[in-house]
C-alpha cells in the first residue's frame, strides 16, 4: 500500500473546519499519509506502536 498523497489525505481524514490547511499539512508530514494510522486518530505514541510493531513482524523479530 502506498501513502496518501496530501490531496488523498484531506479527504480521507475528517478535521473540524478550525483547523487550518497548515496545521493538516503538518499532521500530513507527521504522520506521512499512511491510511491504516487512521484508526489511530493522530495519536502519536499509538501511531509509532502500531508502525513499530508492523516493521518488526515484517522483518521476523
Amino acid at each position: 500500500m502506498l501513502p496518501l498523497s496530501f490531496k488523498e489525505f484531506l479527504t480521507f481524514y475528517e478535521f473540524d473546519s478550525a483547523v487550518t490547511m497548515d496545521e493538516k499539512f503538518q499532521k500530513y508530514l507527521q504522520f506521512g499519509g499512511m491510511p491504516v494510522l487512521r484508526e489511530y486518530q493522530f495519536n502519536e505514541t499509538r501511531s509509532n506502536h502500531a508502525l513499530e510493531s508492523r516493521e518488526l513482524s515484517r522483518n521476523n523479530f
